[in-house]
């Protein structure tokens, strides 16, 4: 199945929505109470989605992870990128979409 860019768009803002909006406010509030074996199906299954919606916009070069966990979903300071000898701030899914079409 192949996307178009909209349908992408639409898959990368869902996926942000529910990792960045729905599911790290959760595990913050619990400020490591629970027990990590409560979290680690949590964790899995966040992988595995993120792996999933990977495979749906073509991005094989891991800029989903690198957006969640690194870039923070463009808020780090370390969102920067270079491509092709140009600086980037990847600090919106739009222009993470750009990064994964580009590599």
């Amino acid at each position: 199945m192949t996307l178009t860019r909209a349908e992408k768009l639409e898959t990368l803002n869902t996926w942000q929505t529910a990792v960045r909006d729905r599911l790290n406010p959760l595990v913050d509030s619990t400020d490591g109470i629970l027990e990590v074996d409560f979290w680690s199906p949590v964790f899995e299954m966040s992988t595995l989605y993120t792996s999933a919606v990977s495979k749906l916009v073509g991005d094989v070069g891991g800029w989903l992870e690198w957006y969640h966990h690194t870039a923070d979903f463009g808020r780090s300071d370390i969102n920067n990128v270079y491509v092709h000898g140009v600086a980037t701030s990847v600090n919106t899914v739009d222009v993470l979409l750009d990064m994964i079409e580009k590599i």
